[in-house]
């Protein structure tokens, strides 16, 4: 049962952080005798070197010959390059994320909203009954990062919410009454939440995007800010870095649509700093384009002190003309990964994957789609090898996934599906 306890500025919201064994269910989707037949592959181990890795990617692939779409989540085996289906006949916007223990899978369409989880520790691959997520819009959650043992915290960037849902017992809590430092009438746009801990103390820091809607038109809106919850024992309690003020403040950025570069592993050491990413969408009308519309989209790369709430660093994109495409992935040290969308002479609506120095602030082309693709597909890095992962649709296949090394050689994986979302696990 969750608890919440009101104060000036918002809720003390306070969970039990069970430690009691997961119990799987026996009526279970059972996946470990599959046989791999879902994939043809090149095995070019020398180019590939996936085999030196001792890790998977779990990942979600969309089947687009069928009508309307359905989804799939498969499995990569890193060191043998064998690709298995663990869930067929899923919803045309699944998601997948990961905690330290779990998989979550999610399925996001107004006709299909529910969730399965998969416990790490199982010895068999088998996934919970699937369980309906009873919040949220369609498309939500954008994000999740673990709580606790039993619990995790939902981004529903389209219904406007943080919420923890606690999947051992399958139920859900909104975070009310957080008065954010938000303009009349604006939700919070969560878009990418990021745990890190700080001199002992875990904080949990929220992207609010800067993004709103005047006569039809999409417009950034200039409220854009991190927020920061500080999770202390089983109470999440809001930071506010102003109390002279009425609201809760956060940390004002300039990016408009800031995601944060997430490590592979949130137990990751690392400085004390998290780095913001925001690329804008083409499809957000220009500053005086409309009447009283007067904020420009920024893209923009910033660096926080996670100790002083401070920029420390930026980089300034908005003069590269580089739209906003897909996803965004951090690659080698100092470096990040975008599917990006831009017009280069009498070539309109290039579709390509730029690697971004944020040590020499360049830009590298590394993957070009096909015209023909729509661009937003899944991108992956894998550090351990130096490998970036496209997912992309396929010539003879329905999907492919391409692996490219340093100097930009390209082996592929052929699919049955276009891959879309996923994440590394090790074994």
């Amino acid at each position: 049962m969750f608890i919440s306890i009101s104060n000036r500025h918002a809720n003390i919201l306070n969970f039990r952080i069970c430690k009691l064994l997961l119990k799987i269910a026996t009526l279970c989707f059972l996946v470990s005798c599959g046989s791999g037949a879902d994939s043809t592959y090149n095995k070019n181990e020398t180019l590939l070197r996936l085999n030196e890795a001792n890790e998977s990617l779990f990942f979600t692939g969309i089947d687009v010959s069928s009508q309307p779409w359905q989804s799939a989540l498969l499995h990569l085996d890193l060191g043998s390059q064998k690709v298995m289906p663990l869930l067929t006949g899923e919803s045309s916007d699944p998601s997948v994320f990961s905690t330290d223990k779990s998989l979550f899978f999610f399925n996001r369409t107004a006709d299909n909203k529910n969730y399965r989880k998969y416990d790490f520790t199982s010895k068999d691959t088998v996934f919970d009954l699937q369980r309906k997520l009873d919040n949220g819009a369609i498309g939500d959650p954008h994000d999740l990062i673990q709580l606790s043992e039993t619990a995790v915290l939902l981004a529903n960037y389209t219904e406007g919410s943080l919420v923890v849902l606690d999947h051992e017992k399958s139920t859900f809590q909104v975070l009310n009454g957080l008065d954010w430092d938000l303009p009349s009438g604006v939700k919070l746009k969560p878009e990418s939440l990021l745990r890190k801990d700080i001199d002992g103390e875990t904080r949990i820091f929220i992207a609010h995007q800067g993004l709103g809607f005047k006569d039809g038109m999409m417009i950034a809106s200039g409220d854009q800010s991190v927020f920061v919850l500080k999770l202390r024992g089983n109470e999440l309690i809001p930071v506010d870095l102003d109390l002279s003020k009425d609201k809760i403040q956060g940390i004002k950025i300039e990016g408009s649509l800031p995601v944060f570069l997430k490590p592979q592993s949130e137990k990751s050491p690392g400085e004390a700093t998290v780095t913001t990413v925001s690329l804008c969408s083409r499809y957000i009308v220009l500053a005086g384009q409309l009447p009283g519309y007067d904020f420009p989209c920024k893209s923009m790369v910033e660096k926080i002190d996670v100790k002083t709430n401070r920029i420390v660093d930026k980089w300034d994109l908005s003069d590269r003309n580089l739209y906003m495409n897909g996803g965004i992935t951090p690659g080698r040290d100092g470096s990040f990964y975008a599917n990006v969308e831009y017009d280069s002479g009498t070539r309109k609506g290039v579709k390509e994957v730029i690697e971004f120095d944020m040590i020499n602030r360049s830009v590298q082309k590394r993957y070009e789609f096909d015209q023909a693709s729509g661009g937003f597909w899944g991108v992956f890095y894998h550090r351990q090898t130096d490998r970036l992962l496209v997912g992309d649709q396929g010539q003879s296949t329905v999907g492919k996934l391409s692996v490219l090394n340093r100097e930009g050689q390209i082996s592929t994986i052929d699919l049955s599906h276009v891959p879309y979302s996923g994440v590394f696990v090790s074994k």
